[in-house]
């Protein structure tokens, strides 16, 4: 439930704001059940990844078409589909 809050909330939120706002409010629930912290960490930072490509902002396929311009948004968003799937 918790990476489905970061998988949408990716899609609105910049990587480092999102994860200062959500990371005080999950890890007391994360470190009650008994799950490794260090994994957590590394989970939350691979799903905030994952989320940036997340239509509809998307904001690392943004920065990829800003750097490629002969390639079209659209074009992008459909080579990273199967990586978010």
């Amino acid at each position: 439930a918790i990476m489905g809050i970061y998988i949408v909330l990716g899609m609105v939120f910049e990587s480092l704001s999102m994860m200062l706002l959500t990371v005080p409010v999950f890890y007391p629930v994360v470190a009650s059940l008994g799950y490794d912290l260090v994994w957590f960490g590394i989970v939350v930072v691979v799903v905030t990844e994952i989320s940036l490509i997340t239509p509809p902002v998307g904001m690392n396929v943004f920065v990829l078409s800003a750097v490629l311009r002969d390639i079209k948004t659209g074009t992008i968003f459909k080579g990273v589909t199967p990586f978010w799937m």
